[in-house]
């Protein structure tokens, strides 16, 4: 027993460790002196803080406590609670305690006091403010629904109105403030929501819609917005005017260019754009455009606010003002030309989409252009060329690069810039020498160009070279184009001589003048051209004065024909044949006797 004492008490603690040492040192020396001693009461732990909450459902659960006894140990009990109501269900008062006994009817006991004390108003939410027309249209006062936070939903009481001017002189023009109170069961009343009630003679209620022409819109590029504005009545509206502030980025500096519609043609950065009168069930539309920036990227935002002259309100000004949001996008539509010509010639664009050559041969010099254009709207980003070069030309050498940045490795060309500006063209000339077996028709090289940005008419982006090569006297040039080929001859003009027994016959080949057909070689041109068909004209005219001749005097003729010929009859005439058009004229002539 006495062991047993001390033990507990050596592992007590605090104050309650040295209640229970107390308590087993009187044991000790009430056995010693041979006395009866009675055990402490139990040691009860600290109760939970007193408490005040606003409503009944705030009260805290219960909870168990455990006290500590020096003969049984651990004591666990839950708590008794004795309330104490007030005035209104969320109004009490809670005692909680908590007792504890041991075997020998000792107690303790703790408390804990909770009180309830609902003091908060309900709150509620007026009808939005409006405006009628005429004091027909005042709305019929009704109650309203409010919360409480310990009675959750709550009415209200009924409703006050409060005119001005009181009293009222003209009952279509007056102004109502109507007035809500609620108040919860405890007795707490919130502070008055109020509604104002605008009662007028007239309105013109305005409603305005913008549409955007492109969305997404291209930087670079225009974009027309659509604005639409109607009155919903009942009367006319005048003097209307649609106005938007400046844009901000992305399109900031953006300028409203064209408005068509406005009575004012309004431009710069802002945007006030006036519309008259505009009577009841009638609608106004009006078409802004504005320059999307090059630089523009995102959404483009911009709020459009339709006003009235006031002495007609706007009974409903919820559908006044309307915000767009438009995306952005880039597009660049580029293409490529090419041309091949003899160096140092200048190459000049033609309108099929490449450039023309000058007739060329074999082992000649050239250069050939590559011209990159950005028809736009937007610049274009890193922008890649590559030229494919045959094996019809060779030593070949970057002349000028313009913008870009280009590499020669093989017969492969490749050029790239980080950026390619709208409405901008860049060159670059490479040099070479055609080959000495280059003949006939020669595909020199094949181009495309891409880039980061959307193109629009991706089929421009390739294109190719091809020329025909061959020897000086006969030199053409071909251009080849969306796979058609147009050649131009070089003009010429030869004399055939054919003997076959007596006649001889010379036929001068006389080019065409007549349009030629499609895909056939073009006609000569220029003083040289004129300067053949001339010739031919006087060979067609000395050869229709011989034939006069011939038919007026046989006996001229006959005289000069050498002796060789033989025969008492004269022998056939040499004749010569003109042939123009593909039309042959046989002349007689007759030809001198050479002297002795």
């Amino acid at each position: 027993m006495e062991s047993g004492a001390g033990l507990a008490a050596a592992r007590m603690s605090g104050r309650h460790g040295r209640l229970l040492a107390f308590a087993a040192i009187a044991s000790v020396a009430g056995l010693a002196a041979g006395t009866a001693v009675h055990a402490a009461p139990p040691v009860p732990p600290d109760p939970p803080a007193d408490v005040s909450v606003q409503c009944e459902g705030d009260v805290p659960d219960p909870v168990d406590l455990t006290a500590v006894d020096p003969e049984d140990g651990d004591i666990t009990v839950s708590p008794v609670d004795d309330k104490v109501d007030g005035a209104s269900t969320h109004e009490f008062v809670v005692t909680r305690t908590w007792t504890f006994e041991d075997s020998d009817e000792e107690t303790a006991s703790v408390s804990q006091t909770i009180t309830v004390a609902d003091t908060e108003a309900p709150t509620g939410t007026a009808p939005p403010n409006l405006t009628v027309v005429g004091v027909d249209q005042i709305p019929t006062a009704e109650t309203l629904t409010g919360t409480d936070t310990c009675d959750g939903d709550v009415e209200s009481a009924d409703p006050v109105d409060v005119t001005d001017p009181s009293p009222v002189v003209d009952p279509d023009d007056q102004v109502i403030t109507r007035s809500w109170t609620f108040t919860d069961e405890a007795g707490n009343t919130s502070d008055p929501v109020t509604q104002t009630i605008t009662v007028i003679p007239t309105a013109a209620d305005l409603a305005i819609t913008v549409t955007p022409g492109d969305d997404p819109a291209a930087a670079g590029d225009q974009l027309v917005y659509t604005v639409r504005v109607e009155n919903l009545g009942p009367d006319t509206a005048t003097d209307v005017t649609v106005t938007a502030p400046a844009f901000t980025a992305p399109a900031a500096g953006a300028t409203f260019d064209d408005t068509s519609g406005c009575d004012n043609s309004p431009s710069g950065l802002t945007l006030s754009c006036e519309l008259g009168e505009l009577p009841s069930g009638q609608t106004s539309t009006v078409e802004v455009t504005i320059d999307v920036p090059l630089t523009a990227t995102g959404s483009i935002s911009q709020t459009w606010t339709v006003a009235a002259d006031p002495a007609v309100p706007d009974d409903d000004d919820t559908n006044n003002a309307v915000t767009t949001e438009t995306a952005t996008t880039t597009l660049a539509d580029l293409s490529v030309i090419t041309g091949v010509a003899e160096a140092p010639t200048t190459s000049t664009s033609v309108a099929n989409g490449q450039l023309a050559a000058s007739a060329l041969a074999a082992d000649d010099a050239v250069t050939t252009t590559i011209t990159i254009d950005n028809a736009g709207p937007s610049n274009a980003t890193n922008v890649a060329m590559t030229a494919t070069f045959t094996s019809a030309i060779t030593e070949l050498t970057v002349v000028d690069s313009g913008i870009y940045t280009c590499s020669l490795t093989a017969a492969v060309l490749t050029c790239t810039v980080a950026s390619h500006p709208a409405d901008a063209t860049a060159s670059i000339v490479v040099s070479g020498i055609l080959t000495s077996t280059a003949t006939g028709t020669a595909e020199i090289v094949t181009v495309g160009v891409l880039s980061d940005t959307t193109d629009p008419l991706p089929t421009n982006n390739s294109t190719r070279a091809t020329v025909t090569i061959t020897d000086d006297s006969t030199a053409t040039t071909s251009t080849t184009i969306a796979d058609s080929t147009t050649t131009t001859a070089a003009t010429t003009t030869t004399i055939e001589t054919t003997t076959t027994a007596a006649t001889t016959t010379v036929a001068a080949v006389v080019p065409t003048t007549a349009a030629p057909a499609s895909g056939a070689p073009l006609p000569a041109t220029g003083s040289d051209s004129n300067n053949v068909v001339r010739a031919s004209i006087i060979v067609l005219l000395a050869g229709l004065a011989a034939v006069l001749i011939a038919r007026r005097r046989p006996d001229l003729v006959a005289s000069l024909r050498p002796a060789n010929w033989g025969g008492s009859a004269p022998a056939a005439l040499p004749t010569r044949r003109v042939s123009s058009n593909g039309v042959s004229t046989v002349i007689e002539e007759p030809v001198r006797r050479p002297k002795p």
